[in-house]
């Protein structure tokens, strides 16, 4: 993906259930960004969403 920021954002789920994410109780994704020449910014993080 890419970013209004112009920024690559690579997303990573997280001890994923090799199901469909509405099966899942609590999904988690690593969220990594990285600037045009490749390089991981700052902003790294984790994610989690429940439904």
């Amino acid at each position: 993906m890419v970013t209004p920021d112009a920024q690559w954002l690579e997303v990573v789920r997280l001890n994923h259930n090799l199901g469909k994410i509405h099966d899942a109780e609590l999904a988690s994704f690593e969220l990594k960004y990285f600037d045009a020449g490749g390089k991981k910014t700052a902003q790294n993080r984790a994610a989690r969403h429940s439904r």
